[in-house]
């Protein structure tokens, strides 16, 4: 939407919502690069809990910072949402705050430096242009979703991080299969099966 913002102003020649759309959309990627940087480093390599429940789910380690890339860090959540109550999007974190404190910060750059740029091209908008260009409606939709999206990320922000995010399990522990001598024997709890060995 600030992509099409950023060359619909530049068409006609509205050089300072150009301006602030720019600087706004570069806003948005500088926070997506910030937070691809910082998950890779500080929770994919240092959160041990988290590294291992993301073993169990290679394309989520694979999409996840492609989308955040692309689109907006904010698509990072999918990974703890519970969506449709998929394994794959209930994330277990051992540091779920340094996970917070990341997603926090880049939230705030991009509440000010984002969206803040991005109201005020609106504002612009609203005063210049008359009913009936796309770039008057596309103000009106970036206006109203980003109210939305402030809304729901200080809802978000109210909430404690481990009220959030899943706090580490004993579901995923690592193994040590050198410690193992002899014949390992897994009995299924599923059904009533005769057999012990599977």
């Amino acid at each position: 939407m600030y992509l099409l913002m950023v060359g619909i102003s530049a068409k006609q020649g509205e050089w300072a919502i150009f301006a602030l759309t720019s600087v706004g959309l570069t806003s948005i990627l500088i926070a997506n690069i910030t937070f691809c940087y910082f998950y890779n480093k500080d929770i994919v390599s240092k959160d041990q809990i988290f590294s291992k429940w993301l073993y169990f789910y290679p394309k989520t380690k694979r999409l996840i910072p492609i989308v955040c890339f692309c689109f907006n860090f904010k698509c990072s959540k999918i990974i703890y949402s519970g969506f449709y109550g998929l394994e794959s999007s209930m994330a277990k974190f051992g540091r779920p705050l340094e996970y917070y404190r990341i997603v926090r910060m880049c939230s705030y750059f991009s509440f000010i430096f984002a969206y803040g740029f991005v109201f005020i091209a609106d504002l612009i908008i609203f005063a210049r242009i008359k009913w009936g260009s796309q770039l008057l409606i596309l103000g009106i939709e970036t206006c109203l979703l980003q109210i939305l999206i402030i809304f729901l990320t200080y809802l978000e922000l109210k909430k404690p991080p481990t009220e959030l995010l899943s706090v580490g399990s004993s579901q995923y522990t690592s193994i040590n299969l050198g410690k193992i001598r002899g014949e390992v024997k897994v009995k299924s709890i599923v059904g009533e099966m005769e057999s012990d060995d599977y």
